[in-house]
């Protein structure tokens, strides 16, 4: 799994409206053949070292920033 991304989300409230914090989890796609899929140490080492693979471009339309 990689990082648990903020979620930010503005609530109706009986006066006005509420902001609300909490975390969804990311997504990657990997495509590469099974024979040459990460282990979970490896996907672990490529996510703290900052490298994840790049989020699929549909993502794009509710995923802010890089």
């Amino acid at each position: 799994m990689g990082r648990i991304f903020d979620l930010w989300v503005v609530v109706p409230a009986a006066v006005g409206q509420t902001l609300t914090q909490g975390g969804s989890l990311s997504f990657y796609e990997f495509l590469a053949p099974m024979a040459q899929r990460p282990t979970d140490a490896a996907w672990g080492e490529q996510v703290e070292a900052g490298q994840p693979p790049p989020r699929p471009a549909w993502t794009g339309s509710f995923i802010e920033g890089p």
